[in-house]
């Protein structure tokens, strides 16, 4: 029994885990310094934090299908608990429409 109260924790501490939301753009990281927990990273909470940082002067921003499914694998990843980050893919033509550098972090990281 105490085995498996134990397993339980550690699944419970795992999604307590902050999930950073990066774009990654022209070879590099850019933070947005927004964290969800494990827990709480669906589609709609993605969507949600990028409408928080957007522009208010532009449209809302839209992840495109084939920018979907790669996302929608990071998001699986990450529950999953594989992967501590989640990736947005952007061009520079959307970043500079829809989104403010002063909230960003630029990060010369490798892409993984």
């Amino acid at each position: 029994m105490a085995v498996l109260a134990l397993f339980a924790y550690i699944e419970y501490a795992k999604g307590e885990d902050e999930i950073p939301i990066i774009f990654r753009l022209d070879g590099k990281e850019i933070d947005t310094n927004f964290k969800l927990l494990r827990k709480s990273v669906t589609r709609s909470e993605i969507l949600g934090v990028l409408g928080m940082i957007q522009k208010k002067t532009t449209g809302r921003y839209e992840i495109k299908n084939d920018m979907a499914y790669k996302l929608m694998e990071n998001i699986n990843e990450v529950q999953k608990g594989k992967k501590d980050k989640i990736y947005i893919q952007i061009s520079r033509e959307l970043y500079d429409k829809y989104f403010n550098d002063k909230v960003m972090t630029t990060n010369d990281n490798k892409l993984d």
